[in-house]
């Protein structure tokens, strides 16, 4: 499965002196010291049952590494409802744990091959069926090897089907495997299997909240009076948990004040307020938060923005905010829309739904990225500023991108234009591009969609697709305007070298980076593709010297069949390969599934070898060109 661990790994280390106190708890030692056995760890929603999960991972995954011998196969899993149906289906739970086992044992293939084989099917290429993953689960647990699964959110399963295999697999007598689930409360967690063993994340994280109410009003402090915590120290260290909000907002400008400049209430080191002043603000955070971590995200993130807004505050202000602060995220997010409707145009919040939308379902189909938001606004400045217009063009589409000088001057406009909705992280810590944007957390994107007073924020799954796909077509149209784009260069009179000219086309495409997704988007809609019947025919024609275009319809797919396994030259520029993908991918739309057999296109191999391009080859460039396994 394309991004399976794209969900733990954009998920924020914990922050330092945070989620020590797992370790010594009875119920996890208890756990780890025993032969097989579960625990259930369950929190309110934003309480930090994602990022304990990743703790939890990281830790046993380093210990695993420093033992010489009788090593466990340690594997994790975490469900999102906002990453799509791929990330609440139980097959894609059983896939990716039974891949990253075999990764870290390659011997055991043989225990794989024997559930495959045992079906006599011809057709190499079958899918697994659920009941042969679970029957691997299950010999592999009751087997001498140790395995050591984490899996969070289970209450956004699509079923109950993973605590069941849990369940029936650990109360066997042969069971070596160890298992810690992470989940909101639900009835199915109240299970005796379940409660024998079971912590209340809120109950125990006290000490976590305490440390990221501190960093957070560090931060404050930084921000009001220059308190000594250099901009580089506070952006060297998230501010929480799970939410790169605040951290992201503490490398602005400082307000500092001038050292002969005297100031009452403060004491002999400039810019340090009085004591008890903070000493309320962190016991009135802590205490209101009741557990809840993504509670005291949003409040730092909105004293943050209060702070910038009045320039002249104190600490005894920001207590009197914090006090009147809504305790329930869903309220929390109503004054969140009242503050943005009323310091935005009309025009400004329609942009900002607009972002919501493609942030919200690019993120079911794919890791949706900044460099694709930028694209994505730029199709709805279009469409906003000339819903009259004729037929589109290139130049539309980089005229009405957004100004920007980096990718950190696109962050803060974004910032400013959703509000605390949104989060954006990077693997490095460095804002790209590629960097991910996506719904601050679950509760977030079930406020847009489910309450009357999101509006007009507010969206449907009707809306997203309506939009999104119409949107999806007038991108594809944009940046494959035939009166723009070289594609008919290659005449008959013309003389160019073939190889070269798909290079300048792949190199073109290439700067489009909305494309890969909205190909996602169109694939297998009929109703779409008839509107890029043109844009089609333009990619066929690219690929095939026009002297070849009167071939039978069968040997020019041959031709770009081959494509697909024999690059040739082009092995040495992996970076051309993004756009090559978006070619292959165009092919493959113009012959759908139906056809397949009929020119002998290898469909499946064909998509994989966009996925393996676009994603090996751009985005994490492991390999020099498309790889057939």
């Amino acid at each position: 499965m394309k991004d399976r661990y794209v969900r733990r790994e954009e998920i924020h280390n914990a922050l330092a002196d945070t989620n020590h106190w797992i370790w010594g708890h009875e119920a996890f030692c208890e756990l780890q010291s025993g032969i097989s056995g579960a625990l259930a760890i369950v929190g309110k929603p934003g309480s930090g049952k994602s990022v304990l999960a990743k703790t939890i991972w990281n830790e046993l995954v380093l210990q695993d590494n420093q033992q010489a011998q009788d090593k466990t196969l340690i594997s994790s899993w975490f469900y999102c409802r906002r990453k799509g149906e791929a990330f609440v289906a139980y097959s894609s739970l059983l896939k990716s744990i039974l891949q990253e086992i075999l990764a870290q044992r390659q011997f055991l293939f043989g225990y794989y091959k024997s559930v495959y084989r045992r079906r006599r099917i011809s057709n190499l290429g079958r899918a697994w069926h659920e009941s042969e993953l679970e029957e691997v689960l299950r010999i592999l647990a009751e087997s001498q090897t140790k395995l050591f699964l984490v899996l969070d959110g289970l209450d956004e399963a699509e079923d109950d089907k993973s605590l069941n295999i849990i369940q029936s697999i650990i109360e066997k007598s042969e069971s070596r495997m160890k298992v810690v689930g992470l989940s909101r409360p639900m009835d199915r967690l109240n299970r005796l299997f379940w409660t024998a063993r079971q912590i209340v994340l809120q109950d125990e994280n006290a000490s976590d909240l305490r440390q990221i109410v501190a960093h957070g009003i560090k931060m404050l402090q930084c921000r009001m009076v220059g308190d000594g915590l250099d901009s580089d120290e506070a952006a060297a260290e998230p501010l929480t948990q799970e939410h790169s909000v605040l951290n992201s907002r503490a490398t602005d400008v400082r307000y500092l004040l001038h050292e002969s400049v005297e100031v009452g209430g403060f004491d002999e080191h400039r810019g340090r307020p009085h004591q008890a002043s903070l000493v309320d603000l962190e016991n009135t955070l802590t205490e209101k938060a009741n557990g809840v971590i993504l509670w005291v995200v949003l409040v730092l993130n909105s004293l943050l923005e209060y702070v910038e807004e009045e320039c002249i505050t104190t600490f005894e202000d920001l207590v009197r905010r914090v006090d009147y602060t809504p305790l329930e995220l869903t309220t929390f997010y109503d004054d969140m829309v009242e503050v943005l409707k009323s310091r935005m145009s009309i025009s400004a919040l329609g942009k900002a739904r607009a972002a919501l939308m493609w942030i919200n379902s690019a993120n079911e189909l794919k890791r949706f990225t900044l460099g694709e938001l930028w694209d994505a606004l730029a199709v709805y400045a279009r469409a906003a500023n000339r819903p009259d217009a004729g037929a589109p063009s290139q130049c539309s589409l980089t005229s009405n991108r957004t100004p920007i000088m980096s990718w950190n001057h696109f962050k803060s406009i974004i910032e400013r234009l959703r509000g605390s909705f949104v989060e954006i992280h990077s693997h490095d810590g460095r804002i790209s591009g590629e960097s991910g944007v996506q719904l601050v957390h679950q509760t977030a994107k079930d406020f847009l969609k489910y309450s009357p007073t999101a509006r007009p924020l507010a969206f449907t799954d009707d809306d997203c697709l309506t939009e999104i796909q119409m949107a999806c077509v007038s991108y594809i149209q944009m940046i494959l305007e035939p009166s723009l784009w070289p594609f008919n260069w290659h005449s008959r009179d013309a003389v160019v070298d073939w190889k070269d000219y798909l290079v300048g086309v792949a190199s073109t495409l290439q700067e489009y980076r909305l494309l890969e997704l909205c190909l996602l988007v169109v694939d297998d809609n009929l109703q779409l593709l008839e509107n890029l019947q043109l844009q089609k025919e333009m990619v066929r024609n690219c690929f095939l010297p026009q002297a070849r275009t009167s071939l039978p319809r069968y040997e020019q797919v041959a031709l770009i069949r081959n494509w697909i396994y024999d690059f040739g030259e082009f092995e040495h520029h992996p970076l051309l390969s993004s756009g090559f993908g978006y070619l292959f991918s165009f092919c493959y739309l113009e012959w759908p599934s139906a056809g397949c057999s009929e020119y002998s296109v290898p469909c499946g191999h064909l998509r994989q070898g966009l996925c393996s391009i676009y994603v090996s080859q751009v985005h994490h460039a492991r390999h020099s060109l498309y790889n057939p396994e």
